[in-house]
């Protein structure tokens, strides 16, 4: 994801998920799809690669990480910008 607009999209599956109105949103990247239900989000891995398996987190450990990640993306340019989140004790 590299703008904010892609984070928002995947957001507002994430609601449609969590309202009901669909069982599943299915997005992805170039190396995992993503499959996104109430209680979990699964990434399947799309490589032949058994470096790449498939794992699974919380719904909220996902949706931690893109507000991250969408709170990232707004941050001034700058070399010294950073942006530190904690996920569980991760």
């Amino acid at each position: 994801m590299h703008y904010i607009s892609d984070v928002e999209y995947e957001l507002e599956g994430i609601e449609r998920v969590e309202k009901g109105e669909i069982e599943c949103f299915e997005t992805g990247t170039d190396i995992f799809d993503i499959l996104i239900y109430k209680d979990r989000v699964e990434f399947e891995s799309t490589l032949d690669d058994e470096e790449w398996q498939d794992w699974s987190c919380s719904l909220e450990e996902y949706k931690r990480v893109l507000l991250g990640k969408k709170t990232f993306l707004m941050l001034p340019q700058e070399v010294e910008s950073y942006l530190e989140i904690k996920i569980n004790d991760l």
